[in-house]
């Protein structure tokens, strides 16, 4: 399975960027890739480059190593997560969103790349 699957892609754009990032072999989401907004204990926290359509707010809050699934994370992992969410919620003042998280084969979640995320929208 590629690290990128681009047929869930949402435009041209982020697919061709996806293709890039594949035959270069990055992972957008890993630290390399990204350049976090904010970050407590193993997560970052990133603006979505591309975000969903008629969403005000699109962040995506990752793991800071490479992770497709959330099997395995420690108590105090769950809870620095919470604390992302918790930070993205009242620094962007968001009264209503949504929290997402994607992991595993992207072809059945509806994703666009192998790599443990989530989303805050709104």
């Amino acid at each position: 399975m590629p690290l990128y699957y681009l047929p869930n892609a949402r435009s041209e754009v982020q697919r061709a960027k996806m293709a890039e990032l594949e035959a270069a072999g990055i992972c957008c989401l890993c630290p390399d890739g990204i350049a976090p907004v904010h970050t407590v204990g193993i997560w970052s926290v990133v603006v979505n480059a591309f975000p969903y359509e008629g969403a005000r707010r699109h962040l995506l809050i990752v793991p800071k190593f490479h992770l497709t699934s959330v099997d395995g994370l420690s108590e105090s992992s769950w809870l620095s997560l919470h604390a992302a969410i918790a930070w993205v919620v009242e620094s962007f003042r968001l009264s209503s969103y949504t929290v997402k998280v994607r992991c595993g084969d992207v072809r059945e979640t509806g994703g666009t790349i192998e790599h443990l995320h989530v989303h805050v929208t709104a």
